[in-house]
């Protein structure tokens, strides 16, 4: 889920804590425009193109994935050592938990 689609969901929720179900379905379906503090925050949390957010610590799928390519490069020279390194790093991006809302 993207950032804007989570502001939308966190706004959509506090609507309908105040019992205004019609308006928290126009915010998740983006009939409603974000102001412009909206439209600020979501910017500013919303990662640089190509960026991603990460967990502060991986996870075990995470490392379990990296560990592969580490078994691979104790048998390999200083230049494969630097592209599986690299191949670790994506195999544990492509492991990383989505952000859940």
């Amino acid at each position: 889920m993207g950032v804007e689609q989570r502001a939308r969901e966190l706004l959509a929720a506090e609507y309908e804590r105040f019992d205004l179900p019609s308006t928290a379905a126009g915010v998740r379906a983006g009939a409603y425009d974000l102001n412009p503090s909206m439209r600020a925050v979501v910017a500013a949390l919303t990662p640089p193109d190509g960026f991603m957010l990460v967990p502060v610590e991986p996870t075990e799928a995470m490392i379990e994935a990296s560990m592969i390519r580490v078994e691979l490069a104790k048998r390999c020279g200083p230049g494969t050592l630097k592209v599986l390194g690299a191949r670790a790093w994506d195999a544990m991006l492509a492991a990383r938990p989505e952000v859940k809302s």
